[in-house]
C-alpha cells in the first residue's frame, strides 16, 4: 500500500487574501487569509508590504514593493511611510505538510 501524503496548500483565485480596515495612518488594518485547500489543512503566516504601485492580487511579489520589518501578524497599525510608499499589500503563506505556497493581496491605497 502507498501512504497518502496530501496535496499542497493552494489558494482559490476567486478568494484570494484581503485588506480590509480604514486605511488612514494610524488606524489598524487586518489581513483576510482567502480560500485556501490542501490536505492536512494549513497553517498560516503574514507578512506586510509596503508598495510604491497598486496591482490586483498575485502569487509573487511585485518589484515595487518592500517588507515592513517585524510586520508579521494578520494586523497591522498603518504608519506615515506607508502613506508616503502609497499602496499596502499583505503576503500569506500557507503551509503544510505536503509542501507551501504564497498570495499577495491587491495593493490598497492608503490615505
Amino acid at each position: 500500500t502507498t501512504a497518502v501524503i496530501g496535496t499542497a496548500p493552494v489558494s482559490l483565485s476567486s478568494a484570494p487574501p484581503k485588506v480590509t480596515g480604514t486605511l488612514r495612518v494610524g488606524r489598524t488594518v487586518s489581513a483576510s487569509r482567502g480560500t485556501w485547500t490542501g490536505s492536512p489543512t494549513p497553517a498560516y503566516t503574514y507578512q506586510w508590504y509596503r508598495c510604491t504601485a497598486t496591482g490586483a492580487a498575485v502569487a509573487t511579489l511585485p518589484g515595487t514593493c518592500a517588507a515592513i520589518a517585524g510586520a508579521t501578524k494578520s494586523t497591522y497599525k498603518l504608519v506615515a511611510a506607508d502613506k508616503t510608499a502609497g499602496w499596502i499589500r499583505v503576503k500569506v503563506t500557507a503551509t503544510s505538510t505536503a509542501g507551501l505556497t504564497i498570495r499577495i493581496s491587491a495593493a490598497k491605497a492608503v490615505q
